[in-house]
């Protein structure tokens, strides 16, 4: 039985010029990865592309629109993160107390604070500056200072400032003696939530490290 000749794969001019088909190939390469690049391939959605590299290098002094405020110290800025259409950020450094969810009471100054910040920067430019070492919370939450307005102000330290946040002191970070120091100056003066605070309304975490004040 006379044996099938097998079609080539390629037409004759690649055979006859082998420099054209690799000429072929790259150009067909570039326009996958153009196409993967705009989020034209096969399985994706339109969107921001994602962007290689650390938290350091996607987010460090970025700016980007705060699209919710979750809390006075939780908020979701427009940079997909994952499969996440957002990322959630949580102020690096301060702890405001809790709005109440479900069966959850809100904290002392908690609806205060969550307004404070949801006045300030929903639907706002932030610029997210991160330490260098601590970028996420266990909670996969990215860690930031958060600057907005013109001038700038740092979210994190005005709301300490002005009586809205405790220092947490629990963790390092550049800015940890200096939140110390703003909130003890707060305390000093009664602001915000030090005004009428009782010692049971204060997490156990803060009131234990805090000095009796005649």
């Amino acid at each position: 039985m006379p044996r099938r000749r097998r079609k080539d794969l390629w037409p004759r001019v690649y055979r006859r010029h082998p420099a054209a088909l690799l000429v072929l190939i790259l150009i067909s390469a570039a326009i996958v990865y153009s196409r993967w690049r705009s989020g034209g391939g096969p399985g994706t959605t339109s969107g921001p592309a994602p962007v290689p590299g650390s938290d350091y290098e996607r987010y460090n002094n970025v700016t980007a629109v705060c699209t919710q405020v979750v809390d006075g110290d939780t908020l979701h800025i427009k940079i997909p993160d994952g499969s996440r259409p957002h990322t959630k950020v949580r102020l690096w450094g301060v702890d405001t107390p809790e709005i109440g969810r479900g069966s959850q009471p809100a904290m002392h100054f908690g609806p205060e604070a969550f307004a404070f910040t949801r006045k300030r920067v929903e639907g706002q430019k932030v610029r997210i500056v991160l330490a260098p070492n601590d970028t996420r919370d266990r909670y996969e939450r990215l860690l930031a200072y958060v600057y907005y307005g013109q001038p700038e102000e740092m979210l994190n330290a005005q709301l300490v400032r002005e009586g809205y946040a405790y220092a947490d002191h629990r963790y390092n970070h550049p800015w940890r003696e200096r939140f110390l120091e703003l909130e003890d100056r707060a305390r000093r003066k009664k602001l915000g939530l030090w005004a009428n605070v009782k010692p049971q309304q204060i997490p156990d975490w803060k009131r234990k490290k805090l000095t009796p004040r005649p």
